[in-house]
This record gives structure tokens, C-alpha cells and sequence, in this order.
């Protein structure tokens, strides 16, 4: 298992692609196609594992890229000063990035763990109220002035947070319920997953549309399990107090939205509130698909990383002389070329005059196993 600079880029072009497809899928959602959110999460969980292990594994196959790879591969590996190369500059910035973002997310917490301190614990009033909370595995309840919208957070001791606003018992049951599934679902896990991604990948922009659509398909899993018993009447109550306890929210003063780790009721932004409305679908249509798409994602968070894009940028008239086989009784090549071995077990055919590399595939064959073959140094 190594990781590498064409692991990583082959990583980002996969996710790319996936990023792209799931925002396709649900554009075309919008235009009254009806799909189940089952297929947007299997991509989703196929994403994330992509991200989590771009490396390359024993049975990784390289596909040489001669036009794509070898200007990228030289605009990054080019040298600035004595052995430091651009390379080396962009991971301290990634690396700095990373660390700023951690600090910023751990305060972020400590702030909205602390909103509570002086407000009353609702909980058990509540249990009185509604039975369903009873069995929950809630650690509190707070009603809280200066919140923008319901929600959950905390997955090691869930608390669920309420805006300071008048509701109707309806509007509360539902929101209490939509919170609870979210804890029996452990989406908090989720997030805490996707946050460490955004941390490791936060230069890469479509890690924010990562990020909102799976918010999104948290969403909306968890309107279907909430309304999935509910009579047709009930469902449609349930979706006009989305609409009504926004509504409610945006008349309020003085709030404030805390960008962290959370699962919310209403996802307050109008065209995510339209497209949750909009993603209901028929009881009677749907099945179960949970082994279907847990397995296949499996399957392909391990064949994905099989296939890694190395820079091939040999010279065509040394390609000429490799096919031809005149290398084999050629000395030159000895005398102008040397093969790199790297750190992570790669090999590359280095020109020593223009000190370009070219990924070798096999170093045993003629007229690879003519030159000689140098460790490259690493720094203890």
C-alpha cells in the first residue's frame, strides 16, 4: 500500500467524475424524474471511499499517460532551489491548510458544545409529552434564542437544539422525531467522516459539493424512515411543517447559523427545501435495496484504486530504438541514462543530461536491465 503523487491525482480525476455524475443525477431529479436516494448514496459511499484510500495496492495496474500526466507530473516535480521542488512547497501549504482547519473545527465544537450551559434540559418534560422519546438515546433537549434552525449534534452524548420560537405540538412532534432518527441512524458519524475529509482535501472545490449533497441524502433518508408508516394525510402534514417552522424561523431576529458538525430539520436554503418536498416518493414502489448497494460499493472502493495514471514521456526516437531493439548492443543509452528507483518502490528511466523521467513498466527487460539502477535518498 503506497501513496503517491499519480495515486492522489488519479484519486481526484475518479472523484471528479463521480462528484459530477451525482450532481446530474440529481438535476434530473428536479425535472420530475423519480430516483431513489439509495442510488445517490451508494455513489456517495463509493466517493468517500475513494478519498479515504487513494493509494496504490499490490495489484494496482499503472496505465502510462503520455500527454496528460508528464506536463503535470513536470510542473510539479520542477525544481525552485538546490533539491527543493514545487511539490514540496504545495504540501506545506496543504499540510498548514489542514492543521488551521482542525484547530478551526475543534473550537468551532467547543463553542456550540457549550451552548447549554445555561439553559434548562427539556428532556424530561418532553418525554411526558411524547412517548416516542422514551427509548431514545437522547442526552438533552435545549430551546436556544440564537439558532437558526432545529438540530442534532454531538454523536458521543446526541443533543438536540431548538430554536426559541412558538410551535404547534405537530410541528414539535416531527421535529423531535426527524432529530431522533438522525441519532438512531448515527449520521453524526457520517459527518464527522466527510468533515476529516474536507480537512485532508480542503483545496479540492468539489469536496464542498460532496459535502451538501450528502447533507442533502441525509435528509432526506431520514424524512423517508420518519414518514415511511405515516397515511397519506399525516405525510403531507409532516412536509407543510417543514415550510411552516422555516417560515416561523425566518421572521426571528438575531440568530446565528453555526457552521459545524450537525444534522438539521429544515435545511433552511429554499431550493434544497423544494427539492426534499419534491424527492417524495411512492410507499408502494419502493424495496429494500441495502445488500445491493452495499455490496457493489465495496467491491468498487477496492477495484477503483486498481488503476493508477504514471507520467510516460519517452522521447520518440528512444521509443524508435526500444521497439526496434537497438538498444540491446547499444552503448549509448548506458552512458545517457540511468534508472531511479524511489522510496516508494517506483522506477523511472532518467535522461542524466535533461534529468526527464519516464515511468519504466519492466526494468527486467532488455534494454532496461543494461543500466544501472540508483536508490533515490531520503531523508532520515
Amino acid at each position: 500500500m503506497i501513496i503517491s503523487f499519480p495515486a492522489i491525482f488519479t484519486s481526484i480525476i475518479t472523484v471528479s467524475v463521480l462528484i459530477t455524475v451525482l450532481s446530474l443525477i440529481l438535476l434530473i431529479n428536479r425535472y420530475g424524474v423519480k430516483l431513489k436516494y439509495e442510488y445517490v448514496l451508494f455513489i456517495s459511499v463509493v466517493i468517500i471511499g475513494r478519498l479515504i484510500i487513494p493509494f496504490e495496492w499490490k495489484w494496482t495496474h499503472t496505465i502510462p499517460s503520455k500527454k496528460i500526466m508528464p506536463p503535470i507530473y513536470n510542473f510539479f516535480y520542477q525544481k525552485i532551489y538546490n533539491d527543493i521542488r514545487l511539490i514540496h512547497i504545495f504540501l506545506i501549504i496543504w499540510v498548514i491548510g489542514s492543521i488551521y482547519l482542525t484547530i478551526k473545527y475543534l473550537l468551532n465544537m467547543k463553542t456550540l458544545y457549550a451552548l447549554d450551559k445555561n439553559f434548562d434540559n427539556k428532556l424530561d418534560e418532553y418525554k411526558t409529552i411524547f412517548s416516542f422519546l422514551k427509548d431514545k438515546k437522547i442526552n438533552g433537549i435545549y430551546k436556544l434564542s440564537n439558532i437558526q434552525e432545529p438540530f442534532v449534534t454531538n454523536p458521543f452524548k446526541p443533543t438536540i437544539y431548538l430554536p426559541n420560537i412558538d410551535y404547534t405540538k405537530e410541528e414539535l412532534a416531527f421535529i423531535l422525531l426527524h432529530e431522533a432518527q438522525h441519532i438512531k441512524n448515527k449520521d453524526l458519524y457520517i459527518k464527522i467522516l466527510v468533515q476529516i475529509l474536507i480537512i485532508l482535501y480542503w483545496w479540492f472545490p468539489l469536496i464542498y459539493v460532496l459535502r451538501n449533497i450528502i447533507d442533502y441524502i441525509l435528509e432526506l433518508r431520514v424524512d423517508y424512515q420518519v414518514t415511511k408508516n405515516f397515511e397519506e394525510k399525516v405525510k403531507n402534514q409532516y412536509l407543510l411543517a417543514l415550510v411552516t417552522v422555516t417560515q416561523k424561523i425566518s421572521e426571528t431576529t438575531h440568530i446565528k447559523h453555526y457552521k459545524t458538525l450537525k444534522s438539521q430539520f429544515t435545511l433552511r436554503k429554499e431550493s434544497l427545501l423544494k427539492k426534499r418536498i419534491n424527492f417524495f416518493y411512492n410507499v408502494a414502489n419502493r424495496k429494500k435495496y441495502k445488500l445491493l448497494i452495499i455490496i457493489p460499493a465495496i467491491f468498487l472502493i477496492l477495484s477503483l484504486p486498481s488503476i493508477v495514471f504514471e507520467p510516460s514521456q519517452i522521447s520518440p526516437e528512444i521509443q524508435r530504438k526500444i521497439d526496434n531493439n537497438e538498444y540491446q548492443t547499444d552503448e549509448t543509452m548506458k552512458k545517457r541514462m540511468y534508472i531511479l528507483q524511489t522510496a516508494d518502490g517506483k522506477y523511472y528511466l532518467v535522461n542524466k543530461i535533461s534529468q526527464e523521467k519516464s515511468t519504466i513498466q519492466n526494468i527486467n527487460q532488455p534494454p532496461f536491465n543494461q543500466l544501472k539502477i540508483i536508490k533515490e535518498k531520503t531523508n532520515n
